[in-house]
């Protein structure tokens, strides 16, 4: 290919423009496409292009007009000519070709109209020149610069600018002000009382208020127009020349009525056809600082519901450390009371993966996609076992913390002994069908665990637990007092994440621990290459947990002062003397120790007693509100379609007025026999006897898969809005009885009821 570029001068060839007018200058370019056939140079293709500053008459060999950039004729080979611009990029060879918005057309023409009144000579190239400075070919400013598109551009730039101005408008304060007004405060009410706004709430809540706004504009309206119906009075002559005088601005009186009329016309239809989709949804938002943001508190209720709950745990606690109502043999230190910190031990559950702490790395900036490798897929992020963990807030010069327990998923029949003889020495391991803690697991830990351990303890110990089911029942219980000397206190339902030392920063650090030796055991070239080679069997996973397991827990045991300030934090370790109240602060509820304090010194004052209900006879468990979630280690873990056997492990403070007598509902009787434990049980009204709250009316909403726990229903109660979960079998059902000795059943007792006929 050989460019040459010619003047308008020089020889051209064919089907070149003749440029008519004074003062007039052109620039062509040519380029030839030429290929060498037999030693000589054959013409294969011809394309130019010209530029000009002012075109006053143009004309081709065939009377074509011709256009700024190109030749509407073709060459002296029968080809169209392609299209140049003066850089020398074609239009069929861009590989973008982009629009211009009427203000950017706009620009363009000013910037040349500028650059063309700068000029000192007519020479100079203004659209090349404006194309430098815009980065717009210079053809499009031309064909924008003659007079009739120049004036079609300016008007639809103002028809654009109006558009925006009206958009910014509606954007900043709305078409509805009042209805966003009053929809606002609404919002911000229902907010503070911890209800869900969702979206479809709030197009729901707008459209019901323009309607309310219309019907309020509708009816002051009307009663303006009744108010101006008064009876006319006779008119005397100095009221007739007043009319008269008036008459004349009459007309624009009843111009500007007639416009106010038909923006109230315009005002109604916009009412009626408000819609409040997801476009005014987004605008809303943007006006009054609203966003859409995940809930924080999983527990179903903000802290500040929990805060009464959580003070009455602790003024108990305190009542409890100062000893009223302890043994006589039992000596009370003067700071810790009953019980000194190395007898403070809290125990909790915790979910563990094999995969742990590989949620993020180093990668280059920009990159559309972080991956890291896995040697099985995700499946082994999920939990493979059940920690354990049980810390003491202070343990004597030459003593240890109990051992760390590790539940695995299985009944443990087929562990080879080789692989028993691999697990780390520092843990316990365990096995349960599901990875549980259930009850026969915590009586096997008692024994093999933490018995040992609180032997090595002296004095009576206080063990402090939230209410798995598997540790609120009495025989639970009973051992620990009569065997291990601890006494059992358990948390306030639903405040464990505040109060547990283990829950609130113990078992995550662990678990952060474990995955740094995760990391570390993947520094070794050998165990990269199996790690990336396939997957790992059950045996080699469960015995990579204990190792690791039990090389964090034990630098863990060594962070005597993270520990301390963990149970301090949360206020397990309460002083009698008040010399560290100050101190208990549970998560995100600030000057809560001061608060503390007072209701510490209000209850030693007035001799409050310790709340009992703590380590009393454990009532059937109270059903969880339906947003609420389960056990915060538990509901984690429990395998997904299946319900946990601590699904029901709160305690019921009920106050004993509330207990409720037999009662039968109005058009409903009992059905002597009992039905049959299938799915027609299903839908059906029953009566069910709590130890705590006596008979309530609930219906059977599902069946429950069979476990060891014995629930096998899941009962709706309606005065309370709340789930359980009970054991309903023929041993426990009450229906032959008289409706008079209903009183005398014991608890757990229920029967099946059916309309009247």
């Amino acid at each position: 290919m050989h460019p040459h570029e010619f003047t308008a001068a020089q020889e051209s060839p064919p089907a070149v423009p003749t440029l008519v007018g004074e003062d007039s200058w052109v620039h062509v370019h040519y380029e030839l496409v030429c290929t060498e056939v037999d030693d000589e140079w054959v013409l294969v293709d011809l394309a130019f292009s010209f530029t000009t500053d002012l075109i006053v008459s143009s004309q081709t060999t065939g009377g074509d007009a011709v256009k700024l950039g190109a030749v509407g004729n073709t060459t002296a080979l029968g080809k169209r000519p392609r299209y140049y611009s003066n850089t020398g990029v074609g239009r069929r060879g861009a590989t973008k070709r982009r629009s211009y918005s009427n203000l950017e057309k706009v620009g363009a023409i000013e910037v040349a109209d500028s650059i063309r009144a700068e000029s000192d000579t007519r020479r100079v190239n203004v659209f090349d020149l404006a194309e430098i400075e815009t980065g717009i070919p210079a053809e499009n400013i031309c064909k924008w610069c003659r007079p009739a598109t120049r004036q079609a551009i300016y008007m639809a730039a103002a028809k654009d600018q109006v558009k925006h101005l009206k958009r910014k408008k509606r954007t900043t304060s709305g078409i509805f002000p009042e209805m966003e007004k009053r929809l606002f405060e609404e919002f911000k009410k229902r907010r503070a009382r911890g209800q869900r706004c969702g979206p479809l709430w709030l197009s729901m809540r707008a459209r019901k208020l323009v309607k309310d706004i219309r019907a309020e504009a509708v009816a002051a309206k009307a009663q303006g127009t009744v108010g101006m119906e008064v009876e006319p009075a006779a008119a005397s002559d100095g009221d007739q020349r007043m009319e008269e005088v008036e008459a004349s601005s009459g007309a624009d009186v009843e111009m500007s009525a007639a416009g106010e009329e038909e923006a109230s016309v315009d005002e109604d239809k916009r009412m009626l056809a408000f819609q409040a989709k997801k476009d005014w949804r987004r605008r809303f938002c943007r006006r009054f600082k609203i966003a859409r943001r995940r809930r924080t508190n999983n527990k179903g209720r903000s802290k500040g519901d929990r805060e009464a709950e959580i003070l009455q745990w602790h003024v108990g606690l305190y009542m409890l450390l100062r000893g009223e109502r302890a043994p006589e043999a039992v000596q009370l230190d003067e700071k810790w009371g009953r019980f000194t910190p190395a007898q403070r031990i809290n125990v909790d559950q915790s979910p563990l993966g094999f995969i742990s702490g590989l949620q993020d790395t180093y990668a280059e900036k920009g990159s559309s996609e972080v991956w890291i490798s896995t040697p099985s897929g995700s499946s082994l992020e999920k939990r493979q076992c059940t920690l354990q963990v049980c810390y003491a807030a202070d343990v004597a010069s030459g003593k240890t913390q109990c051992k760390l327990a590790l539940i695995f998923r299985g009944e443990g029949k087929r562990i080879t002994e080789l692989e028993r003889l691999s697990w780390d020495k520092r843990v316990d391991v365990y096995f349960q069908t599901n990875a549980w803690a259930d009850r026969a697991f915590c009586l096997a830990w008692l024994e093999r665990t933490y018995g040992p351990w609180a032997k090595t303890i002296d004095g009576e110990k206080l063990l402090l637990m939230d209410n798995l089911d598997g540790q609120v029942n009495m025989p639970f219980r009973e051992q620990l007092k009569e065997m291990w000397d601890t006494l059992a206190w358990y948390f306030k339902p639903n405040c464990t994440d505040l109060l547990q030392p283990v829950d609130r920063h113990i078992a995550q650090y662990l678990k952060s621990l474990i995955a740094k030796e995760l990391e570390n055991w993947l520094e070794d070239d050998d165990n990269l290459a199996k790690w990336e080679s396939g997957q790992f069997t059950a045996s080699e996973r469960r015995v990579l947990l204990t190792l690791w397991s039990g090389e964090a827990y034990e630098k863990l045991c060594a962070m005597m002062d993270f520990l301390q300030k963990s149970f301090l934090g949360s206020g397990c370790l309460l002083t009698v003397d008040f010399s560290d109240v100050d101190k208990v602060a549970p998560q995100n509820m600030p000057g809560y120790g001061k608060q503390l304090r007072a209701e510490l010194l209000k209850a030693q004052e007035t001799g409050m007693a310790e709340d009992t209900t703590s380590v009393s006879e454990p009532a059937p468990p109270a059903p969880l509100l339906p947003g609420d979630e389960e056990h915060s280690d538990q509901s984690d873990i429990s395998e997904a379609g299946l319900d946990s056997d601590n699904e029901n492990d709160e305690c019921s403070d009920v106050d004993p007025e509330e207990f409720a007598a037999f009662f039968l509902p109005t058009g409903m009787q009992i059905l002597s026999n009992m039905p049959p434990l299938d799915k027609k049980l299903l839908k059906t009204a029953i009566m069910f006897k709590w130890a705590s709250r006596g008979w309530q009316l609930g219906r059977v909403k599902r069946k429950l898969p069979r476990n060891e726990s014995g629930f096998n229903f899941k009962v709706y109660y309606g005065v309370d809005d709340r789930e359980a979960s009970h054991c309903l079998g023929e041993e426990r059902y009450v229906g032959g009885l008289p409706e008079a000795e209903m009183a005398n059943a014991t608890d757990g007792s229920w029967v099946a009821l059916q309309k009247a006929k």
